[in-house]
This record gives structure tokens, C-alpha cells and sequence, in this order.
């Protein structure tokens, strides 16, 4: 029967041969012939599998695992090689019926015995891992061919187990990938995968302990076959995980070095010398372990560490901005010749063990430039830079520590920074590239959808013989003030180059806290000594004038931006200080700052606010450039300072207005002054009062000026009244305002002109026994940018629709009815600190809303706006402007003022006890702008229904009188001050702007006028 079923087996009819080898096997079976039964159990499988109609895994895969246990545990003499035959034509045809699921069960049936040919199952069960019809098995194959490896190894084939490991490598490397990507079908590169790359990524999966695993038994075996080379490769790669335990990594970091030692043997005698002396060709030959880790992202280049401030180039513009960075984001750093650059990197231990890195420092490449190759000539020879060398740096396990090394270059050139080399251990070279990743790139669509990056950026700077090294040291900066007193400190800037600085400037964040002196150039440290002592804030003087005048510039000027060195220049580009005749507080520059020349700056610091304050302060440098650029910006060295300030309360300073009873026209003043410290008495030294507009005189008067003391938590009052100077108000500043917006708002070219100078009224009152000048060109320059600072904090945040550039061009500095008030004080003992408090734009009450006028068309009319966008802007600017002035309009405004005054009392007759008195009316017109006709209504004080109605007499803009009589039956006090004043401006009719402000009004006295009535 057996015979039958072979011979129709190899006339190819399998299903009779099936069957036949089914009735043969029933024989076998009773028989106990269990080796020909399992000869037969294997042919009725293969059968199975030869037949066009494939049956069920179920229906072969029994026959074949029967066989198999027949051979080998049912046999008298087990039957290996028959088993092993069994399964070897199983699994071809199930790779022939492309059944590779079934296979790598079938394959691990060998025994375990059977030595290569085990491992040879395992290897080919790992193939059939990659062969599944729908997504390979990375995971499976890398297990079953590292099972492979192992029995190669057991076999004593070495070769043919690092074979497998290096398949184990190459899957792990393509399983990250694909878990990243799923439809990457990018061919796997050996070379890609098999370095310490696969190994970092695989640190941070749960691959990692597996990865360490085939790293050490590749570089093991590498090691045993003298191949030296791999061998560093594989032990290197040991060193990318931080998940492998310390004692294993203590092992591996050990194994490293010695195998370097064993292995040092073998270079070449010119390959050690040429590592040694670290030439160019350096980073050949050392090893680039992943061990510690640089983060190139984090490295900083300081130009000049040894100095204070953080250094840059960055581009200055006119205006008060800040120096901001460079527009296209240029991360280029540039120095001078000979000075020292700091290269801070950023060392990461990765390892859980402590390691030491020995002689760190960096491999530079410098590429000199032509003119300093021809000047230097013979004397070429000599190294360009000089570097630095860390002779230690202790990591502990996951330490990061910050390493500088720096840099000395001696040629104009450019110097780049290509990697660190070290001694990792002080036995094994190692070198890390330093590279700047490339930015993402956005231009087109393909690098929208895949990330791209440009190439990566080598860190480097370069040597320009041109570049201006200023040093700038800050002398004597207080870090604790009161709140109003000012002390000395200087800026010392000196030239390190050997070419002249033609521009220096100096920028300020808060303009209210300094004061800047006009520098002056000292060769010895007595001359800077003696220049800072002659500097002085306050003058004092025995004979201070109670009232000056002087023509002031009124031109609103940046006051954040000062020119140090180089052509003086004004906010809006021009030369400062241009005005003949006109007092003028515009810093003085020198001309250059020669090569080793001294620069001294006085600058005073005043506690303006209280709290605690960061100021910046930059100090830009120049060699080529003019100032003159700044309206279009340039690039300047800058070295910017924070000082950190805390200011503490000193005074309390508060002002409030009455109207006055005697006189309409003046309004009395109050400043009420609390002294907020403890255990310190101050005294008032001087009041002064700056007004175009009026004159402010003490309610009390007195030959010898009396001496004010405040003590501790105690209030003073200081009453004051405000006369107008002049009747004949020409309101310049005003006018200007109202013809510039109206330009801006409605012609096509903008405003370029400036306002005119302004006669500037100084009211002082000496509270002690000596005064203060206050013209004295220091403190008025301080008082006057202090005023501009805050007038332009005040614009910027009133009309934020207008550019900041425009502001000078549409308003002055000075307004012809504000008050400007500044209080000098000094310390009773203690410290003897001096200082000041203002008060800036006191409101008085009177009408000057002046900006509405603007908003009205000019009788030429509204130039056309081609673009509709543009005439919205200029709606929404109109609109802002008028909500501004709307805003505004809870303020308590008095038109005009009626006054009362007895002149004099008679009887009708001698017989009658009826008296007549005589009262003089006085009306004042506060409005520079308008003419009034009034109407006064009195009102009797004995009967309230009887009233009369008269016309003032106008005899100027400013004043009118009438008279009137009050007959009375009885003499002693009485009240008159009952009356009603109807005003309507004489050119109310011509207010026909919808912004324009009502011009009628009807006013009612505030308080009562008493009179006494006495014969």
C-alpha cells in the first residue's frame, strides 16, 4: 500500500495518493510501526498541501506536528534528522503557498539540540517575519534573530551571529521610523542606522536596554577579531543611553577606555602627533561620542565678558525708541581686533555615572582677511587667535554645567567655531561638532506639508579692525533714593580701538530719572575727579528774583536720546539748538572719542516715582557712521545696563484750586505738602511756578522770608494766588496747535514746522534762608526734558491715532495757561539729601479746550482723498480727537467771573432812614479765544422776585464793569451776591463744525458777597 500511494504520489495524483497513505497509516498505527506512521502522517500532509484546493491550516498543520513528535519521541532510536527533514519540506511548502504566518511555528519545532541548524530555523523564522503579506513584524524578527545570534554563538559561528545582530540594528532603526511614519517607504541605509544615531533615538523608547545588549556583544566580537575600528563604534554607541543601570554603564564607560588603550597601539606614530598638537585634520581622529551632550542651540558668544552690560548690534533710530534688533534677525556676532570673546557652552552628563572631561577647548578655523594678510606680511606667521583651555570639567551622573572658553583674536578676519575637543576621562580624544540647527522653511507648499530646514549654521564671528570696543563703566549708581532727591553718579567710557569714535549715543528708558551733563574728555583720574565735583544740581544764591521772564525754546524734543560724541542732533534730524536767542539746555557733545581717550558723563539720578524700577540704559558706539542716519537708522555697537532702583516716600505733594472773592480775574492756589517719613524733618527751601500765563504770588507777604519746617507725619499748606501777567493774550502755542492738526488732518503735505519760542513767566518764593536758581542752565535742563517726557506720555496715550514722529511738527513743549509748579526741599540732618517735587499742567479752571477748532474743515476746504480707506482713516481720526475732547469735558469751567465791591453808602435824606449803596460789578472774561455779550440779572436780597437787568460796558477782551445801586431800610452786613449772568459768544453763529463746543452760557455766583452797609 505504501509503494501504491508513493507511486501515485509522483504521477502527480494526489488525492488517490492521500487517500492510500490514510488506509497505510490506519496500518502503521495498529501495527505500532510508529515510524513508518509518521511517515506516512507527513505524506498525507504534504498532500494536502499539493492539491490545487488548499484545505485548512487545521486539516495540515496536525499532521505535520504529529510527525514530528513521532520522529522524535515515539521512535526507539529518536529520529532527529527525520524530524528536522519534516519540518525543512513544511516550511517550503508553505513559502510556497506564501503561507508565512504558519511558518515561524513550524521552524521553531527543531530541537533545541540540533546547535546550527537550530539557529538556522530561528534565522529563517525572522525572515518570515518580514515577508507578512500586510506590514511586516520589525519587533518579532529583531526577537527571533537576536534568539538566532544566541544560537550561533552556542554553535561557535561568530560571524554568522554578528550577522543577525547587525539585522537586529537595522530593524530597530526602520521600527522607529516607521512608528513615526507609517507611509515612509524610504530603502533603510546601514550606515544611517548602524551608528550612535539608532542609539539616541532608541534611548528614549523601551528599546534601549536591547540596543546596549547587541551594542556590547557586537563590539565584543569585534574586539575579539582585532578589528578596533567597529569595535569603538559599537562601544560608543554605549554611551546614548540613560536608562541602562549605573553599574552597567560603569562597565561599558570602562570597557571603552580600555579598548581605546589596546587599541592606541595600532596608529600610526604621525597620526598621534598630529592629534596631539591638534592641527586642523584633529577631529579625523578622535572619536565623536554622544557623551556629554552640547546643545549648540544654547551656546552664546559674549563679546568682551570681562565688562558689565549685555553687548549687540542693534539699530538705533530717532524718536525716544529703544535700540531694537536688527531687522532681518542677523544672529552675526562682530568684535575688534584684540578683544577677548567668551564662548559659554552648555555640558549635559547624560550618563548616570560621573565622568571628567580634561584639556576642553575648541577647534577654530580662521580665514583672514586680504588687507590684514597684506599689512601683516612677514609677521603672518604667528597665530591669528589665541584659545583657551579647560584643564577640568567634573560632571556628576545628569549634571549640566556651563564651560567658557575664550577667544583672543590678533588680525582682522573671520573666525569659526567648528566643534570642542576633549579627553574623556583624560584617556580617550573626543570631538563634538558644533553646528546652529537651520531655520524651518515656509516658502512652498512640499514645505508646509513635510518639514524642511536649511542647512545647519556653524557658530562663528567676525574680526572687524573698524569695529569701535568702547568700555563703559558705571561710577557711583545708587540702588536705594527717596522720592524726589537727586544724587551724582558718572558713565566713564573709554576708547579700546585704535580708531577714533566719531559717534556716540546714549539712550534712556525713563528720562524722569536722569539727568545727563554734557560729557568732557579727562586724561588723569585727579581731572575726573575734580570735573565731578564741580558738577552741581542746585545753585544757591542770596538774591533770587521773585518773578523773571525767560524766551524758552518750546520745541517738544526727545528727551530719552542723547548724543555723547558727533554732530548734535534734535528730534526731528536737525541740529539742536539752532534757535538765536532762545534759551537753550541741548547737551554739548565732544567731537571724537580718540584711541585711549577718557570720556566722562555726569549724570544725576532722581527717585521720580515711587517703588521699586528697572532702568535701561544703552550706550551706542561708532567709528564710520554719521548721527545724522538716525532718522532712517544704523547700526551701533550698543552695551546695554539695567539699574535697579527703589525709591522710597519722602513728601506727599498735592494742589487744588478756589476761585478768588476780591478779584474775578485771579485764582488762589493751594499746595498742600505732607511729609510721609519717619523720624526726618525737612525743610522747604524754594517754590517756583512756571507758567506762560500767569504770575503766582504768596497770599502771604513779608520782607524776610520765613523758614518751613516739616516734621515727621506732619502737613503744610502754602497758599498762593495766580494773576495773569498780561491782558492781551496771544495764546501762540495754541494757535500753532489748532493750524498744525488742521493740516495734518486736512492737507496732503504734513506739518514740518516747529512752535515758536515762549516767554516762560519763573514765580519763586524763598521758604528759607537761601534760594535756588532756577534757570540755572543744569536744572532747567533736567526740569524741561522731565516736562517733555511726561507731555509725551500724555499725547501718545491721547491720541494714539497719531504718530509718535508727528508730535513735535502739531505740539509744543509748553501750553500758554498751564502751570508747571517745583517744590526744593533739603534733609534736617541725617544725610543732608536734597531734592525737588512737580507738579506739571495745573489745571486752574479756565476754559482752553482749544483742540475742537481743529476739527473744522480750513476755508480752502478738505483736500480729496483718492483712496477710500484713507478718507475713512481720516474720520476715525476726527472721531478719536473729538472723544478725546468730550472726555475731558467734566472739568469745572468758568467763562467768565462776576465780582462785587461796595463803593460807598449814602442816605436819600436826612429825615428818611432809607440808605443807597453804591456797588461796583465787575465781569471777566477768561477766554483768550472769544468775545462775550452779557447780560447781568440781579436779584434784590430782600425780595426775590424783583430783579433788574443790565448791560456791562465792555472796554477790552478781557474786562467789563456796570454799577449798580441797593437801597436798604436798616445798616449792617448784607448779602448782594444773588445774581444770573446770560453770555453768548459774539461769533456763535460761525460755530457751525458738529464738533464745535457750545459757545452760550448762564453762570450763578459760587458763594455768597457780603458787604457792610455803615454811614
Amino acid at each position: 500500500m505504501r509503494k501504491l500511494a508513493d507511486y501515485s504520489f509522483m504521477l502527480k495524483d494526489f488525492r488517490f495518493a492521500q487517500s492510500v497513505y490514510q488506509v497505510a497509516r490506519r496500518d502503521f498505527q495498529s501495527e505500532k510501526a510508529w515510524k513508518c506512521y509518521a511517515g506516512a502522517q507527513e505524506m498525507v500532509g504534504v498532500c494536502k498541501l499539493m492539491l490545487e484546493v488548499h484545505a485548512t491550516r487545521a486539516e495540515f498543520d496536525s499532521n505535520f506536528e504529529d510527525a514530528v513528535t513521532m520522529y522524535l519521541h515515539k521512535t526507539h532510536a529518536p529520529c532527529q534528522h527525520l524530524a528536522i527533514r519534516c519540518i525543512i519540506i513544511y516550511y517550503e511548502l508553505l513559502k510556497h503557498h506564501k503561507l508565512y504566518s504558519f511558518a515561524p511555528t513550524t521552524l521553531l519545532r527543531v530541537p533545541n539540540s540540533s546547535g546550527a541548524l537550530r539557529a538556522m530555523a530561528c534565522e529563517q523564522a525572522a525572515y518570515a517575519f518580514l515577508k507578512f503579506p500586510n506590514r511586516p513584524e520589525l519587533r518579532k524578527f529583531s526577537f527571533y534573530a537576536m534568539l538566532a545570534a544566541q544560537e550561533y554563538q552556542r554553535a561557535g559561528i561568530a560571524s554568522l551571529a554578528h550577522r543577525c545582530l547587525r539585522m537586529v540594528r537595522l530593524s530597530l532603526g526602520a521600527t522607529l521610523a516607521t512608528d513615526e511614519s507609517e507611509s515612509s517607504e524610504k530603502p533603510v541605509d546601514d550606515k544611517s542606522l548602524d551608528g550612535s544615531g539608532t542609539s539616541r533615538a532608541l534611548a528614549s523608547s523601551n528599546w534601549s536596554s536591547i540596543d546596549s545588549y547587541i551594542n556590547h556583544e557586537l563590539g565584543t566580537q569585534c574586539m575579539a577579531a582585532q578589528d578596533y575600528d567597529h569595535a569603538l563604534q559599537y562601544f560608543m554607541a554605549l554611551m546614548g543611553s540613560d536608562q541602562i543601570p549605573p553599574k552597567l554603564q560603569s562597565k561599558y564607560l570602562q570597557e571603552l577606555l580600555q579598548l581605546y588603550l589596546e587599541s592606541s597601539d595600532k596608529l600610526d606614530l604621525e597620526s598621534e602627533k598630529e592629534l596631539a598638537a591638534g592641527l586642523d585634520g584633529a577631529q579625523n581622529k578622535r572619536v565623536e561620542l554622544s557623551v556629554p551632550t552640547i546643545d549648540a542651540r544654547m551656546t552664546r558668544v559674549i563679546m568682551s565678558p570681562d565688562l558689565e552690560g549685555e553687548d549687540g548690534v542693534l539699530e538705533w533710530r530717532n524718536g525716544g525708541a529703544a535700540p531694537s534688533a536688527l531687522v532681518n534677525g542677523s544672529a552675526d556676532h562682530r568684535c575688534s581686533v584684540g578683544e577677548s570673546v567668551a564662548v559659554l557652552l552648555v555640558v549635559k552628563n547624560p550618563l548616570t555615572i560621573g565622568i571628567t572631561l580634561n584639556g576642553f577647548t575648541l577647534d577654530c578655523h580662521f580665514d583672514a582677511a586680504l588687507d590684514a594678510e597684506a599689512t601683516n606680511g612677514e609677521e603672518s606667521e604667528s597665530p591669528a587667535f589665541a584659545i583657551t583651555t579647560v584643564d577640568t570639567v567634573v560632571l556628576e551622573g545628569g549634571q549640566t554645567s556651563m564651560v567658557t572658553v575664550t577667544i583672543t583674536t590678533h588680525c582682522a578676519g573671520r573666525l569659526t567655531i567648528r566643534g570642542a575637543t576633549y579627553l574623556l576621562c583624560d584617556i580617550l580624544p573626543t570631538y563634538k561638532t558644533l553646528k546652529m540647527p537651520g531655520k524651518r522653511l515656509n516658502d512652498t507648499m512640499e514645505q508646509r506639508v513635510t518639514p524642511t530646514y536649511s542647512a545647519d549654521i556653524q557658530l562663528g564671528f567676525q574680526v572687524d579692525a573698524s569695529f569701535p570696543r568702547l568700555e563703559a563703566v558705571l561710577e557711583d549708581f545708587p540702588d536705594t533714593l527717596m522720592s524726589g532727591s537727586m544724587q551724582r553718579a558718572l558713565v566713564r567710557l573709554t576708547n579700546r580701538t585704535q580708531q577714533s569714535c566719531q559717534n556716540i549715543m546714549l539712550w534712556l528708558s525713563h528720562p524722569s530719572f536722569f539727568d545727563v551733563a554734557s560729557p568732557q574728555l579727562v586724561d588723569t583720574d585727579e581731572a575726573s575727579a575734580e570735573l565731578a565735583e564741580s558738577q552741581s544740581m542746585y545753585v544757591y544764591s542770596d538774591n533770587v528774583e521773585a518773578t523773571s521772564e525767560v524766551l524758552t525754546a518750546n520745541v517738544l524734543r526727545d528727551c530719552s536720546m542723547f548724543v555723547l560724541a558727533g554732530p548734535a542732533i534734535a528730534s526731528d534730524g536737525s541740529a539742536a539748538g539752532t534757535e538765536c536767542g532762545v534759551k537753550s539746555h541741548a547737551l554739548i557733545p565732544v567731537e571724537t572719542l580718540g584711541p585711549g581717550e577718557s570720556l566722562l558723563v555726569p549724570v544725576w539720578i532722581r527717585g521720580d516715582r515711587v517703588g521699586a524700577h528697572t532702568l535701561s540704559m544703552a550706550i551706542g558706539a561708532s567709528t564710520t557712521q554719521s548721527t545724522r542716519a538716525l532718522t532712517t537708522g544704523c547700526k551701533m555697537r550698543t552695551r546695554k545696563f539695567e539699574i535697579d532702583l527703589v525709591v522710597t516716600p519722602s513728601l506727599r505733594v498735592n494742589a487744588f484750586v478756589r476761585p478768588s472773592v476780591q478779584n474775578p480775574h485771579e485764582r488762589i492756589l493751594g499746595i498742600e505738602i505732607e511729609n510721609v517719613q519717619s523720624g526726618l524733618d525737612i525743610q522747604l527751601v524754594q517754590s517756583t511756578f512756571t507758567s506762560g500765563h500767569y504770575e503766582l504770588l504768596p497770599l502771604r507777604t513779608g520782607t524776610t522770608p520765613r523758614v518751613v519746617q516739616i516734621g515727621s507725619k506732619q502737613t503744610v499748606n502754602l497758599m498762593y494766588k495766580a494773576r495773569p501777567r498780561a491782558r492781551d493774550v496771544q495764546a501762540q502755542p495754541e494757535q500753532f496747535t489748532i493750524s498744525a492738526l488742521q493740516q495734518y488732518i486736512f492737507a496732503k503735505d504734513k506739518p514740518t514746522a516747529v512752535p515758536a519760542p515762549i516767554r516762560l513767566v519763573h514765580s519763586n518764593a524763598v521758604l528759607g534762608h537761601q534760594g535756588i536758581d532756577s534757570t540755572h542752565s543744569s536744572l532747567q535742563a533736567y526740569i524741561a526734558r522731565s516736562q517733555a517726557h511726561r507731555r509725551r506720555t500724555m499725547l501718545c496715550n491721547a491720541y494714539p491715532l497719531i504718530p509718535e514722529k508727528f508730535h513735535s511738527a502739531l505740539f509744543p513743549l509748553y501750553e500758554t495757561f498751564g502751570i508747571d509748579f517745583v517744590l526744593f526741599w533739603s534733609e534736617t540732618g541725617g544725610k543732608g539729601r536734597t531734592g525737588h517735587h512737580s507738579i506739571t499742567g495745573i489745571d486752574l479752571g479756565v476754559p482752553h479746550d482749544y483742540i475742537n477748532e481743529a476739527l473744522t474743515p480750513p476755508a480752502s476746504g478738505a483736500a480729496r482723498m483718492w483712496l477710500k480707506d484713507t478718507e475713512h482713516d481720516r474720520q476715525e481720526l476726527i472721531q478719536s480727537i473729538a472723544n478725546r475732547s468730550a472726555a475731558s469735558a467734566h472739568r469745572t469751567e468758568r467763562t467768565l467771573d462776576v465780582a462785587l465791591r461796595l463803593t460807598g453808602v449814602r442816605r436819600v435824606s436826612e429825615a428818611d432812614a432809607l440808605c443807597v449803596a453804591d456797588i461796583e460789578v465787575s465781569v471777566y472774561n477768561h477766554s483768550w479765544q472769544h468775545a462775550y455779550n452779557a447780560t447781568l440779572r440781579l436779584i434784590s436780597p430782600s425780595e426775590s422776585g424783583q430783579a433788574s437787568e443790565t448791560k456791562p460796558e465792555s472796554s477790552g477782551p478781557q474786562a467789563a464793569w456796570t454799577w449798580s445801586q441797593v437801597a436798604c431800610s436798616a445798616l449792617g452786613i448784607i448779602d448782594v451776591g444773588m445774581w444770573e449772568l446770560s453770555a453768548t459768544a459774539v461769533n456763535a453763529t460761525a460755530a457751525t463744525s458738529p464738533y464745535a463746543k457750545s459757545l452760550e452760557c448762564k453762570l450763578h455766583p459760587l458763594h455768597p458777597s457780603f458787604i457792610n452797609v455803615t454811614i
